[in-house]
């Protein structure tokens, strides 16, 4: 048996012993991440091909949902170079593009994270980290100019940038309903595969799930659900 279940990195193999009378059987479950973005099959590095096929319209649901792009930059400063209110736990920003998320405030010392969303988030796959987390500290800078002119200008000591959008393994960061589609075709996504005879698939994720959709606890609860069904 194998789930698919997306938002969770992780692989896992596990062993059941099955008692039948007194025989011994061995099942073998498969946890795999699967995100929607590789389901679509957009990458030469990452596509999945399924034997039997899936059906045509638990295919047409993959096509129809969407998948969004929700990057992000997280910068480390010294501890003494910390230029925005050090308590404030969400610093909202005047440039759309942005919103800062204060992970000091959280006892990550010296450290920011910054959210970008689309269409800005598209827009990275033409420009380098550097130029990226450039225009981040330019809008934080703008923000809290006093301070930073007071800390001598500080730079960040680390940074990451994210591209979960582009990343062939992920290709996107969370699902969303796409021109056309409802919440039926979350509802289609639980089925099994194959959906005739014994199925060998089930499917979990933050996608898959009515309750959680594009959250965490979505993608837990549909975890649970598919265990259920092994």
């Amino acid at each position: 048996f194998v789930v698919l279940c997306w938002l969770f990195c992780c692989v896992m193999l596990v062993v059941l012993l099955c008692y039948v009378g007194c025989c011994c059987c061995v099942m073998v479950v498969v946890s795999g991440s699967v995100p929607l973005g590789v389901l679509k099959n957009n990458s030469e590095f990452s596509s999945i091909s399924w034997s039997p096929r899936l059906s045509s319209m638990k295919q047409e649901c993959i096509k129809s949902l969407g998948m969004g792009s929700h990057n992000k930059v997280v910068l480390r400063f010294r501890e003494k170079d910390v230029f925005w209110p050090k308590s404030t736990p969400q610093l909202l920003s005047p440039d759309p593009r942005f919103h800062f998320l204060n992970l000091h405030a959280y006892g990550k010392t010296g450290m920011i994270l910054c959210h970008a969303w689309p269409p800005y988030a598209d827009q990275w796959k033409t420009k380098s980290d550097q130029k990226v987390v450039k225009e981040a500290i330019q809008v934080l800078r703008g923000m809290f100019k006093f301070m930073y002119s007071r800390l001598n200008q500080p730079k960040p000591i680390e940074s990451v940038v994210t591209r979960w959008d582009t990343d062939p393994f992920s290709l996107g960061s969370y699902s969303y309903l796409g021109v056309g589609s409802s919440w039926d075709d979350i509802q289609m996504m639980n089925l099994p595969h194959p959906e005739q005879g014994e199925p060998r698939v089930f499917f979990a994720g933050e996608a898959v799930s009515v309750k959680g959709f594009q959250c965490v606890d979505g993608a837990y609860e549909s975890g649970e659900r598919a265990a259920r069904a092994v």
